[in-house]
């Protein structure tokens, strides 16, 4: 299997003593409001502690959209601010577009730029969202191949799986959570976590992930199908049909939780 510490002279010296004291306490009151401030205001998140994925791909007549997921695996909580980069990339690695920074959109999205405070393993999220059409000609648009994004503020690159179009292609600022797709990424972790483990242990992330999509109803029927087919699936002496399930289960489920490759 595959596997976050004289009285003149009198006068002016108590003066100087009690404006030295006044100096004094002020300053350390600022040092005790200043630390309180720090402490209540989350450092930016950085590239160790981010983990960028994504929610399945929406489309719609003439559009389409994706959810960059953006979760803090770090074990203190920290914030994110302003816009994730987003760039279309084709099969021989070339930009071929990178997407314009806006508020709503035909999708929803942000309607203001807001500092966004992840707990720790929180989320927060963008929407990206394009034009299937040419809005000026009617024409056909290039589709990319992935698309690398960069959470806000920070430097690590992220490539994902994601076929967006070049035609008003658009990114909208970070928000809190996970945009509607909170039973999808609780999933995606177990999903991630399960192929870190022998295949005799796959069962105990598997099994929650399908708890997970579950929790939308029948929102992710093939998805919870494919996943239980898995999880009833021997470890070991499996027949050739079993073998081609398997392989095809956990196929569809990589391209679903935008996981290309993990399991073997």
């Amino acid at each position: 299997m595959f596997t976050s510490r004289v009285s003149t002279v009198r006068v002016v010296t108590r003066y100087a003593v009690a404006a030295s004291s006044a100096v004094l306490a002020a300053a350390a009151l600022a040092a005790v409001t200043g630390a309180g401030a720090g402490a209540s205001t989350p450092p930016s998140c950085s590239n160790a502690v981010l983990r960028v994925t994504h929610a399945p791909q929406q489309g719609a007549t003439g559009h389409g959209s994706v959810v960059v997921l953006f979760r803090n695996a770090g074990p203190a909580a920290c914030t994110l601010f302003g816009y994730p980069g987003f760039d279309a990339i084709s099969a021989s690695g070339h930009v071929l577009a990178h997407a314009r920074r806006t508020l709503n959109g035909f999708a929803g999205g942000a309607t203001a730029v807001r500092t966004i405070t992840l707990p720790s393993h929180g989320y927060a999220s963008a929407t990206a969202e394009w034009m299937n059409f040419n809005p000026q000609t009617s024409g056909p648009c290039a589709f990319s191949h992935t698309v690398n994004s960069t959470p806000p503020n920070t430097t690590r690159t992220t490539s994902l799986t994601i076929g967006a179009s070049v035609c008003d292609l658009q990114i909208h600022p970070v928000v809190a959570g996970t945009t509607h797709n909170d039973a999808f990424a609780r999933a995606q972790v177990k999903w991630m976590e399960g192929a870190k483990v022998s295949s005799a242990q796959h069962n105990a992330y598997w099994i929650p992930a399908d708890h997970y999509l579950k929790a939308d109803g029948s929102t992710y029927a093939p998805e919870i199908h494919w996943l239980e087919q898995l999880i009833h699936l021997p470890i070991t002496g499996q027949t050739h049909a079993q073998n081609v399930a398997y392989r095809t289960d956990i196929h569809n489920l990589n391209l679903f939780f935008g996981t290309p490759g993990l399991y073997g």
